[in-house]
């Protein structure tokens, strides 16, 4: 059995929360018209009031923190993973632990580091964000290609290794 949880475990909470926002709204009509441009902080107004409002925004924010965390954590181990593997160039940089906390030191700045420069260079040049997100896309694809193009490792002739290969796929 898998450890994942079912797809239903994060689709059902942010249907419920839709059909709650849909049922609080008081003006349903401007919201779909156009009118109402930003009408969340209205529906919970209404619905909990300033505090509960607080209350909502802080448990979002916090949520939304630790959702970062773990794509941080997630990317900086599969960077870790390409690069002990030898996949890119510089995977020697990002293919070593830090010997005092044991992790992957270098890969969890270069995680961290290359998003702020983004950030950085497309809030000078907005209109370069388009050509960054369909980049980061063929990046994406990329990198779940390198496992299938690596080259496999060249084994001597007479090596145990090499044998129990060519028995296994014959």
């Amino acid at each position: 059995m898998s450890s994942r949880p079912p797809i239903s475990a994060s689709g059902l909470p942010a249907l419920f929360v839709f059909i709650g926002y849909a049922l609080a709204a008081l003006d349903l009509a401007s919201i779909l018209s156009g009118e109402d441009t930003n009408p969340i902080p209205g529906i919970l107004q209404n619905a909990v009031g300033a505090f509960g409002t607080k209350i909502v925004l802080d448990v979002i924010v916090t949520s939304f923190i630790a959702g970062v965390m773990s794509q941080q954590a997630a990317a900086s181990r599969i960077v870790f993973s390409f690069a002990r593997d030898n996949m890119f160039p510089g995977a020697r940089v990002f293919s070593s632990i830090s010997r005092r906390h044991r992790v992957p030191m270098n890969a969890l700045l270069g995680v961290n580091v290359a998003p702020l420069l983004i950030f950085v260079f497309v809030y000078y040049s907005p209109d370069s964000l388009v050509k960054i997100a369909a980049f980061q896309m063929l990046a994406g694809y990329a990198a779940f290609m390198m496992v299938v193009l690596r080259r496999r490792p060249r084994l001597p002739p007479d090596s145990k290794a090499r044998s129990r290969l060519h028995r296994t796929r014959r």
